[in-house]
């Protein structure tokens, strides 16, 4: 959980701050009423705090990135190219879903999952500083389903930026916050993220969160 602790959960003076500490001050109340418990971080709290919210097409957030230096003007430009893309895939797949004509309405850069059914595989037990390679694309597609997932875990197309290259675990993910309701949420089966491994937002027009992709052991092979 990101965002600023409050007093509860700040350390008195000589002490230290706890998880316990750490949770009472991040939880809320169940949103939905169902008595589950439920926390808030920058994440959770981010429409709240937003003054206004644009719209995909609207031209002056594009035209302040430029301007600011967030982005230069190739990166904008390739970022609405594959967003105008994409658009017209979903409306595509939408409306008349007999005739896609690209790669079955997939959004680009077209990530393809080529296997019939995504079964269990040889643990790596993969812990925090060891070293690993990321398979290539055509090693990764062959474990996805049509979906484009492997037991439930989507590979996301920023992903693609990183196959072939190597890089150290960072930790193993359990449990994560949904952004939405602010419910934890428990991980099925391995989950990882890898130090300095993040989205670069090149087919999302220039998203600049950086979070952590989530990888599947499957997708990586050890280096000694």
């Amino acid at each position: 959980m990101d965002g600023e602790l409050g007093d509860a959960a700040r350390p008195a003076r000589g002490g230290t701050t706890t998880k316990e500490t750490l949770f009472a001050e991040a939880e809320r109340p169940d949103p939905a009423g169902e008595g589950e418990r439920a926390y808030s971080c920058q994440a959770t709290e981010l429409l709240r705090a937003t003054t206004r919210t644009l719209k995909w097409w609207e031209p002056e957030q594009y035209v302040e990135d430029v301007r600011s230096g967030n982005a230069p003007v190739a990166n904008v430009l390739r970022g609405l190219l594959v967003g105008f893309l994409n658009k017209f895939q979903q409306v595509n797949a939408r409306l008349l879903p007999r005739f896609c004509l690209l790669h079955n309405c997939k959004p680009y850069p077209f990530v393809l999952g080529t296997a019939q059914a995504t079964s269990g595989h040889e643990p790596l037990g993969l812990e925090p500083g060891d070293l690993v390679e990321i398979k290539s694309k055509e090693e990764i597609f062959a474990t996805l389903d049509e979906r484009d997932r492997n037991r439930g875990l989507r590979f996301d197309s920023e992903m693609l930026h990183y196959c072939g290259m190597r890089a150290r675990v960072l930790r193993r993910v359990e449990h994560i916050i949904d952004e939405q309701t602010g419910k934890m949420l428990h991980i099925k089966g391995d989950c990882i993220i890898l130090e300095d491994v993040v989205c670069t937002g090149t087919y999302h027009r220039s998203c600049p969160r950086r979070i952590f992709p989530y990888w599947r052991e499957v997708w990586l092979r050890r280096v000694s």
